[in-house]
């Protein structure tokens, strides 16, 4: 009901200030990630095994439930990249700046003021989710979602909507396997809608393609067992926790897994082997939840000067924002005084790099 009744006030992302505006979000990220090989070590696990199915998925394409539209932008990469060091500093590079990109174009294009879209985009640029989130693939799932919303607002028709985003959800289903019951859900919402005649042209310009892929490629949620591995290593990494030990939950998973739910081979064979562990496990993810939401946006830099600073600017962007918004005859000024401040802020603040 909220996804068919609401339509976004329309702006103009192509104004020069929204231009000037990623003008200087992009030369932030530049300025931040341009020592990244100091402060970013080389990701081993998922994300290396990422890289590597990329490098060589034109001998062997991923399962669908191991994220092979994220292998696939590897080998993309790997074509103007030397070596796995090189393709792997580069992807970094490029997510890291790429996503407060369009994550800027997203809040422009549903009626958030430039001051404050700016702003917000800047602190994405220097929150912990951004730069310390790995595998970097949630930064890729991210990127390609609101390129969704981007894309599906450029129509005022809500049915064309509904059908960007049902493709763009089945695309992410092939990144974060979960984002297929969005699909489903969404292409629930698009048959539901389904009235007219004339829109069998659009149903069957997105859905064909959709059924092709899912021929294709196999439905991600049911193409093997990385639900169970994934279950098993965060599992590990609550049991190294409850029993402060130091064995390492990514290395150590599988001893641990079998030591506690036996010969389980999916997540219902797990809950029924040891229902007890498995709800310990669920309790102790809702009780962290929290801290951990909240650590995703921690800024950076750390000092309390900055943060200060920060907040000082932040506070008069949004007072200046909101009053620009309330008067009218100001509105065509587009909140300059809020582009002072947050640029120099941006500025200001990037150049300290993220922590060595």
């Amino acid at each position: 009901m909220i996804l068919k009744s609401y339509t976004p006030r329309p702006t103009k992302p192509t104004k020069w200030t929204d231009f000037y505006l990623t003008a200087i979000i992009l030369t932030c990220g530049i300025i931040f990630t341009s020592k990244i090989q100091k402060f970013l070590d080389i990701s081993l696990y998922d994300e290396s095994s990422y890289l590597q199915r990329g490098v060589n998925i034109l001998n062997n394409i991923p399962a669908a439930e191991y994220s092979p539209l994220y292998s696939f932008w590897y080998y993309i990469l790997s074509k103007i990249s030397n070596t796995s060091i090189d393709l792997f500093y580069l992807n970094n590079t490029i997510l890291i700046i790429t996503l407060p990109l369009v994550f800027f174009f997203a809040l422009r294009c549903y009626g958030v003021t430039q001051a404050a879209a700016f702003i917000i985009a800047v602190l994405l640029l220097n929150s912990s989710f951004n730069l310390e989130t790995m595998p970097k693939i949630s930064n890729f799932t991210a990127i390609v979602i609101f390129i969704g919303l981007i894309t599906s607002n450029l129509t005022k028709n809500n049915f064309t909507r509904h059908l960007v985003l049902t493709l763009i959800s089945l695309l992410a289903s092939y990144i974060r396997p979960e984002f297929f019951i969005s699909f489903i859900l969404l292409a629930l919402l698009v048959l539901s809608q389904f009235h007219q005649v004339t829109q069998l042209v659009k149903l069957g310009f997105f859905m064909i393609p959709c059924l092709l892929i899912i021929i294709k490629f196999g439905i991600p949620p049911a193409s093997g067992n990385r639900s169970l591995v994934a279950f098993g290593q965060h599992y590990a990494q609550n049991w190294v926790d409850w029993h402060k030990n130091t064995l390492n939950p990514w290395t150590n998973w599988e001893s641990i897994f079998q030591n506690d739910f036996g010969d389980a081979q999916s997540l219902w064979s797990a809950l029924y082997n040891n229902p007890l562990a498995f709800l310990r496990h669920i309790i102790s993810n809702l009780v962290n939840f929290l801290n951990k939401f909240i650590n995703f946006f921690k800024i950076y830099p750390q000092n309390n000067t900055t943060r200060y600073i920060s907040l000082i600017c932040v506070t008069i962007t949004i007072i200046t924002s909101s009053v620009h918004d309330k008067t009218q005859n100001l509105r065509t000024q587009e909140n300059f005084t809020g582009f002072d401040l947050t640029t120099i802020h941006a500025i200001g603040w990037t150049p300290k790099k993220y922590p060595e």
